[in-house]
């Protein structure tokens, strides 16, 4: 005869078997909980011992798997129940044509927004680099998004944030150095007393600080994004840690 889990151990069970979005997983855990802890003391006021109790609450209470899908069918998001009939491989492709498109309108919107202000007249070197980068961070941050808060997949919520900072780390440092070279490359040629002197250093100016504004104004969605993302997700994992341990302070 197989044993019959606690409440404890049926709560982490059901925990590992719903695949819903955290936050709803967190509220139907914490309702079981409830429940199961109410049914417990009432048997216990019956003359059950504790253990007893716990574990037939837990019987009585706990979904089967059955159930479970009926649940997961009930607190999926709306995303999940639209393309719940599509194919696996279909829906990744679209999935992946959809962040494309996204990228690509903002890639256009940005260049529209740019594109009276003079930032490809004479450009750095190093501004294309910092660009691409850039671009990079913004569809790592949209792939992101559309996982936490569209798709509601929080398997493993954490997985890409550390891509985000490098990623935004790596577009203010390529701007930063790529300003250096370029100053240095602008004195020499200073030093060798152009007729032109001028012109090329309120050229030279003009160039760093453009190369240098356009890596902070790409970097700072991402570490907007980080820091947003970071902390909803440290307080959904922590809702979701204080239904087996509801005696843990809030932070």
């Amino acid at each position: 005869m197989s044993a019959v889990p606690t409440e404890s151990e049926g709560l982490r069970a059901l925990a590992s078997r719903l695949t819903v979005p955290l936050p709803r997983k967190t509220n139907l855990l914490r309702e079981l909980r409830d429940d199961l802890d109410a049914l417990t003391g009432e048997l216990i006021a019956k003359g059950l011992d504790p253990h007893e109790a716990s574990r037939r609450a837990t019987i009585a209470l706990v979904p089967d798997d059955i159930t479970v899908q009926r649940l997961e069918a009930m607190h999926s998001t709306r995303y999940r129940r639209v393309t719940a009939r599509l194919d696996t491989v279909r829906l990744r492709r679209l999935e992946r044509g959809l962040m494309a498109a996204a990228l690509a309108v903002v890639t256009v919107a940005g260049g529209l927004m740019l594109a009276p202000v003079g930032v490809t007249r004479d450009p750095s070197p190093f501004l294309w680099p910092v660009t691409v980068l850039g671009l990079l961070m913004v569809a790592a941050c949209l792939a992101k998004g559309f996982e936490l808060w569209i798709k509601g997949d929080h398997e493993k919520p954490r997985r890409g944030l550390t891509a985000i900072v490098v990623l935004g780390f790596s577009v203010v440092a390529l701007g930063a150095v790529g300003a250096l070279i370029d100053s240095i490359v602008l004195f020499e040629q200073l030093s060798m007393g152009p007729d032109h002197a001028g012109r090329l250093l309120l050229d030279g100016v003009r160039r760093e600080a453009t190369l240098l504004a356009v890596s902070l104004v790409l970097a700072m969605p991402g570490a907007v994004f980080w820091l947003v993302s970071h902390q909803w997700i440290a307080y959904v994992e922590d809702a979701h840690r204080r239904v087996f341990t509801p005696e843990s302070p809030l932070p």
